[in-house]
């Protein structure tokens, strides 16, 4: 999860963002939380159950009292605004062999909006926000080492 510290009174931020897409299904997944993301005009949901599509992740996301369970990012998700960055976190999801069934790795164009807080993931520049209207897709993979 992210270390948010800044809030900013911007409407909305570009950036990427690397999701799962399902074989066959429309829209976006949560890779460490495995819900289906809403539509632009519904805020991101609260997650009470992380049912996480990568195995990249802790399974213990919403359990623990860490850095990785920062309440300022339930209800929110974040964006990377540096394409190198996001294509650095991408490969390295791509390169885990731990992802569901029926799912790809996609790296997307994002803008999000509302509340939204800026920190970092890592050593990364992020900024997280209620809602996220996705664009164009820039590269997918199967995961295991496929980066495409």
């Amino acid at each position: 999860m992210c270390n948010l510290q800044q809030e900013l009174r911007i409407k909305s931020k570009q950036g990427y963002k690397i999701v799962a897409k399902m074989k066959g299904k429309k829209g976006f997944y949560s890779l460490a939380m495995g819900f289906l993301y809403p539509g632009e005009k519904e805020r991101i949901p609260i997650v009470k159950k992380q049912d996480r599509i990568s195995g990249f992740f802790l399974d213990d996301i919403l359990v623990k009292k860490t850095i990785a369970n920062n309440l300022k990012m339930e209800g929110r998700t974040a964006i990377f605004v540096d394409l190198k960055e996001a294509k650095q976190y991408y490969r390295n999801l791509a390169d885990c062999d731990l992802l569901k069934d029926n799912f790809r790795i996609c790296l997307v164009e994002a803008t999000i909006y509302d509340d939204i807080l800026k920190g970092t993931y890592g050593y990364e520049v992020v900024y997280a926000g209620r809602r996220i209207k996705f664009g164009k897709m820039l590269k997918s993979c199967n995961g295991g080492g496929g980066v495409g």
